[in-house]
């Protein structure tokens, strides 16, 4: 599980980045941690909806993926119980992917080396206790992968902001309360779907596949639009993004 959440974490990085780094070397103090922090806001507005989805509908997408063959309802339920605790993390994993590069960009790229060889101790002390205190499995590294990730997050920001003054956390606060509400939003229409999509079985693949897209297309029209309602300004982004796209 962690390859499709680490691509899709690098994908909204990559998206990001250029004017990060463009204003670093521009000598562009006050531009650089204004296009940092926008770019941490837009990481919130994509996949914290991403996270939601995955973790309310990972056993629908687990069965449409994997359940065929050998792959039994069992190994849907466990794999969907990792994926869920992956979930967890995604939104750290992919601000991190932003955050990290920023640090060589202001010639501070020993931070990101010392924050990387203290998560290996966190890892291995969370794995540990998830594991063989907690007895949580195969679900324990998961959680494990996701607590690193958000402690990542946590201490590149704080030497961020020591290093390069004021990252408009305020205005991140209040994205992130407006993506929250959204989110709730998003999650209402997939629970909704659980109940009554994929709570009917036996169900063939087609069914599984038709329902989990109607689901997904309903729950992003759904979340991006109570998002601009509450006046989320990297909506517009978004939408910019979309047509630069096509």
């Amino acid at each position: 599980m962690q390859l499709p959440l680490g691509i899709f974490g690098v994908a909204v990085g990559t998206v990001t980045l250029p004017l990060v780094s463009r204003t670093a070397a521009l000598g562009d103090t006050s531009g650089f941690r204004a296009a940092l922090a926008h770019a941490i806001r837009l990481i919130i507005l994509l996949t914290v909806p991403a996270a939601i989805g995955l973790i309310v509908l990972a056993q629908p997408i687990i069965s449409v993926i994997y359940e065929h063959g050998r792959f039994t309802p069992e190994a849907t339920l466990q794999t969907a119980g990792a994926l869920q605790f992956y979930a967890i993390g995604l939104v750290a994993y992919s601000a991190v992917k932003v955050l990290a590069p920023a640090f060589y960009a202001i010639d501070k790229r020993y931070l990101p080396m010392v924050v990387s060889m203290l998560s290996i101790l966190v890892n291995f002390g969370l794995n540990w206790f998830f594991m063989f205190k907690l007895q949580l499995g195969h679900r324990g590294l998961a959680l494990s992968t996701s607590l690193v990730a958000l402690t990542n997050f946590f201490l590149l920001y704080v030497m961020m902001r020591r290093h390069a003054g004021r990252l408009e956390t305020t205005e991140l606060f209040k994205t992130l309360g407006k993506v929250a509400v959204a989110g709730a939003v998003l999650a209402v229409v997939c629970w909704l779907a659980l109940q009554f999509l994929f709570s009917r079985t036996p169900l063939p693949l087609w069914s599984k596949v038709v329902d989990l897209a109607i689901t997904i297309v309903v729950g992003v029209v759904t979340f991006f639009g109570a998002a601009f309602l509450l006046r989320v300004n990297e909506v517009r982004d978004v939408v910019d993004l979309v047509r630069r796209r096509r």
